[in-house]
């Protein structure tokens, strides 16, 4: 399979020009991941130069399931606390959702573009770094983790796990860590497989999740899943549904069908992927907690 022409990450211009990867799957946890995988450096350079509005600086709070989030937060902090809640939003690019979230929470963040996280520190988010790994002296410190489409982009995810399970509290009032990623057991994702949009469109999608391989990472660092949830990435008008649906449907089909014989769909079908199709079931929230 091939990345798309020409590549962006995070709206910045990257060049894959040839670059073929190949889809791979542990035998035990069902965990996907690209091979070759695009190096972390040249991944962290796109996203520093983002653009503080490449996502929106205002997005819909409801169709990007901002009010869902905040409250699974409010369903799992610990709720005993004399202080605020502590929130770190890992990657949390220009602090919108924690805007969203108010100020009666501590928030936190983490984001690797430079414009971004100053937009996100004039919200009132305090900024500790571009990445989780520059985190100093807060072991121990969290109530909540939460991590909005970063698994994917995560070549090897051990470590970013154990990393989160040391910065959460434990001992009596127990942090949780909330991730939101895509799932590839959603029957959309099964569907066209590497050819799935959401592997094909977006290069800096490199480790595919669901809940088996999120349980794993997870018992690795002494957490286990309390709630686990498939939905839409976005909440989107009915009409989207069904033109994403029927569109996807047919590219599976003729897919299945080796392009009707004719070259000129073999060759669509060899480099490019399939529709997109952010309407569909194929994301999940997951919350893990210390058992």
């Amino acid at each position: 399979m091939f990345h798309p022409e020409p590549a962006l990450v995070a709206g910045v211009a990257i060049d894959l020009r040839g670059m073929e990867f190949r889809l791979l799957e542990c035998e035990s946890c069902r965990f996907r991941f690209k091979r070759p995988a695009i190096p972390d450096q040249m991944l962290l350079d796109c996203y520093a130069k983002a653009d503080a509005g490449n996502w929106g600086v205002e997005p819909d709070p409801i169709g990007r399931r901002f009010d869902d989030l905040l409250n699974v937060v409010r369903r799992h902090a610990p709720s005993t606390l004399s202080r605020p809640i502590r929130v770190l939003d890992v990657g949390c690019f220009n602090g919108a959702m924690l805007k969203h979230f108010g100020d009666s929470f501590e928030r936190f963040g983490v984001e690797p573009s430079r414009e971004a996280a100053a937009m996100a520190s004039s919200r009132g988010i305090n900024m500790l770094g571009d990445t989780i790994e520059h985190i100093e002296g807060r072991d121990g410190f969290f109530d909540v983790i939460i991590s909005v489409d970063v698994l994917e982009h995560i070549n090897d995810p051990d470590p970013f796990f154990q990393r989160v399970s040391r910065l959460l509290q434990g001992g009596q009032h127990p942090g949780v860590f909330i991730c939101m990623t895509g799932d590839a057991d959603a029957p959309a994702f099964r569907l066209n497989g590497g050819l799935h949009w959401y592997v094909s469109a977006l290069p800096e999608h490199v480790s595919f999740w669901n809940r088996s391989s999120l349980n794993a990472a997870g018992k690795r660092c002494g957490l286990g899943i309390i709630e686990h949830r498939r939905m839409s990435h976005d909440r989107l008008y009915r009409r989207d549904w069904l033109g994403q649906t029927a569109r996807n449907l047919a590219f599976a089909a003729v897919r299945s069908i080796g392009g009707l014989h004719l070259p000129i769909l073999k060759r669509r079908f060899a480099r490019r992927g399939a529709p997109s199709w952010i309407a569909s079931a194929d994301h999940m929230i997951c919350v893990l907690r210390r058992p």
